[in-house]
């Protein structure tokens, strides 16, 4: 079981604490009813509650809308900590600051799921490059993930299945028209899969940073003919 603690609201610039720790910030984002707080919750009390309720402290104080949950997570041998935001709607822009993915789920038994996956996308992203046009840090663009929740539903008919096949389908198709990540969830069973797949793959990215900064300033080689 993950313990949970409360810390300030204000997103920071990702922080390397030790060599083999680091804060992985990540938005995890979609529509009303799609299955965010109970995945959330599943990832931090490994159980799912028997109505939507407020998750808690371990103090028993309901924890506010918007404040980043702490997870610690182990990623190739490295330990860090996810500082995980909740939003239904597109972020104010200084949770853009130092975020390193978002993970959009939407419900793949919603007829209207894909209208609002294509239309948050879309704002997301003309957002988020109005933000990069003023941002000083040096993190690489965040891992986008898209995931079509609540596959555990079972199925209740041959039009049901239709509309969750075309839900997920979709989805592929606009994960690959933004470059993003997809993958399918349930708030039941492995739900640490997708985050730890984000946080190997912010590694693999803060990777390529380093070895192209470190290309860009080595010694040139060679020599000049005069």
């Amino acid at each position: 079981m993950s313990s949970l603690t409360r810390i300030p609201t204000i997103i920071p610039k990702i922080v390397e604490l030790e060599e083999d720790f680091c804060y992985y910030n990540i938005l995890v984002v979609g529509s009303k009813g799609s299955g965010k707080t109970t995945f959330i919750n599943k990832l931090y009390k490994n159980e799912i509650p028997p109505t939507m309720v407020k998750m808690k402290d371990s103090d028993g104080n309901v924890i506010e809308s918007n404040d980043p949950l702490e997870f610690p997570i182990n990623v190739n041998n490295h330990n860090g900590k996810m500082l995980i935001y909740e939003f239904d709607s597109i972020p104010p822009q200084k949770y853009f600051r130092g975020v390193n993915a978002v993970l959009y789920m939407y419900d793949m038994y919603d007829p209207n799921s894909i209208s609002h996956l294509k239309t948050y996308m879309t704002s997301f992203f003309e957002k988020y490059e109005e933000y990069k046009k003023f941002r000083k840090d040096d993190i690489p663009d965040p891992v986008i993930m898209i995931a079509a929740n609540k596959s555990d539903i079972p199925y209740k008919g041959v039009e049901e299945d239709n509309l969750r096949m075309e839900n997920v389908n979709h989805g592929k198709l606009i994960a690959k028209e933004y470059k993003a990540e997809f993958t399918i969830t349930s708030g039941y069973e492995n739900v640490e899969r997708p985050f730890h797949f984000i946080c190997y793959t912010i590694d693999k990215e803060k990777e390529k940073v380093k070895e192209k900064e470190k290309e860009e300033n080595a010694p040139k080689r060679g020599c000049t003919i005069v």
